[in-house]
């Protein structure tokens, strides 16, 4: 009832020409790109997804073929762990106030919550399994279970015990623990256990005792280590986080890939195979080059100067002309690129299952997304649905006309929803206007000679 009665006061609001602010509800329903706070990575090798935890409660959830999705917590907290329950369709995270949640990725909600009395230091989810082992600052690891049918954690009554493990390596205190991994079971059914003084055990979960105890002692010989074979890896900004994705058989790579994060939001994979290469070369200052993660809107290569959303005048005269030509030469967007590695590797996520659009013959075209660039070029999108694809690329060089002034950043758009006109400015005071169901060789130019050197900074156009 009181859903109704806000509804009713934000219509009354809007008919009289009042908005108020309780009467707005601004949220991201589209997200492309890796976010600028982007913090921790998780990857599902079966699913072939990757998840992006951020600083601000955000995950981004990236497969292939233009597969995103955006999922944002309750509280705009760190994420300070990340892990998939593999091929379950689940992502678990534990926030910095150790809330653990589960992610149900299907239907985009968090299935179930739990909120842990010490602080989480070290988490790990046992391989394809719904347990859990969590370390803590006082050196306990725990072990949890998550029930998908019921959406509840369990906490098991096993738990790695500190006297056990004080009495077991001749340390009296416990420890912080620094990080906890379960190995496979085809290897050993046991729990690896570091420790923040440098103490690594190796605990058999079978047998509940230690059975490998190595310490790190760094306050004795420090300086006699060297490095002895290394790779430098140019980042474009400060590192945040990086996971191995062990390749599947079936792809034209099968070495292990590195995916490497770092901020504001850019995403690189290396190829081990290609960075053993150039280990095994003598040249001094090798920088490993990598693939990045290719953009659906482009933002920095090339660098988006100006972005403009329109609206197409459905019933117009040429609406339907035109979304018979965007049906017919539209050019999907594609999270493969063409850009390779090592010669053969394409971008290894492949995982998501596509949105189903209305691609049926009598499907219009409802919105263009237009993004004019520092190179000069603009490129425009059907953006229709969430979704967006690409429809054209109109270069900076024109047909029969050439001119420096042409590859000028683009600073203006504006768009005629009715005509279907497209107008593009640039620095140098050139205006474009382009008819979007016309042949390129039909654009108009129209200079302005009297703007100074301030570039065009903003269009209008009128229906006639």
């Amino acid at each position: 009832m009181a859903n109704t009665e806000t509804m009713m006061t934000q219509m009354d609001n809007m008919k009289e020409g009042i908005l108020i602010m309780k009467d707005l509800d601004p949220r991201v329903t589209v997200h492309y790109g890796i976010p600028s706070t982007a913090s921790v990575l998780a990857f599902d090798p079966i699913q072939r997804l990757l998840a992006v935890g951020t600083l601000d409660g955000r995950i981004k959830v990236i497969g292939g073929d233009n597969i995103e999705g955006l999922f944002v917590s309750p509280k705009q907290l760190p994420f300070k762990n990340l892990e998939f329950l593999r091929n379950q369709g689940f992502l678990v995270s534990v926030s910095n106030e150790n809330e653990i949640q589960v992610w149900d990725l299907e239907h985009r909600r968090i299935n179930s919550t739990l909120r842990w009395e010490s602080n989480i230091t070290a988490f790990s989810v046992i391989r394809s399994t719904s347990y859990m082992y969590l370390g803590d600052e006082y050196g306990m690891v725990s072990v949890l279970k998550y029930d998908a049918e019921e959406g509840k954690f369990t906490q098991l009554p096993y738990y790695v015990p500190t006297d056990v493990i004080a009495e077991g390596t001749g340390i009296s205190s416990s420890n912080q623990i620094f990080c906890c991994w379960s190995s496979p079971p085809t290897l050993f059914s046991g729990l690896l256990i570091a420790y923040d003084n440098g103490l690594i055990v190796l605990w058999d979960v079978s047998d509940d005792k230690v059975v490998l105890m190595l310490c790190l002692d760094w306050s004795s010989g420090i300086e006699s280590l060297k490095c002895v074979g290394r790779v430098d890896l140019t980042l474009s900004g400060s590192f945040a986080d990086m996971v191995l994705l062990p390749s599947l058989g079936g792809m034209e790579s099968c070495g292990t890939l590195l995916f490497v994060l770092s901020n504001p939001g850019q995403l690189d994979v290396y190829d081990d195979a290609f960075l053993s290469s150039l280990m095994s070369r003598k040249e001094k200052g090798t920088s490993a080059s990598s693939l990045q993660y290719p953009m659906v809107i482009s933002t920095i290569e090339p660098y988006m100067t100006v972005g403009k959303l329109g609206l197409v005048y459905r019933d117009g005269k040429f609406s339907r002309d035109l979304s018979k030509e965007v049906s017919a030469a539209k050019v999907q967007a594609s999270h493969t690129p063409s850009a390779t590695l090592t010669g053969s590797m394409k971008w290894p996520l492949t995982g998501g299952v596509p949105c189903q659009f209305n691609d049926t013959e009598g499907a219009l075209v409802e919105r263009l997304y237009v993004a004019g660039y520092q190179d000069g070029s603009v490129r425009i999108w059907d953006a229709t649905y969430a979704a967006l694809s690409l429809i054209y690329v109109l270069g900076s060089e024109l047909a029969g006309f050439k001119t420096a002034s042409a590859s000028a950043p683009v600073s203006a758009l504006e768009f005629c929803s009715s005509t279907l006109s497209l107008a593009i400015g640039n620095a140098c005071c050139m205006i474009s206007l382009y008819k979007l169901i016309r042949s390129s060789n039909e654009t108009s130019l129209t200079f302005v000679t009297e703007a100074g050197k301030e570039g065009m900074c903003r269009i209008s156009m009128w229906p006639g």
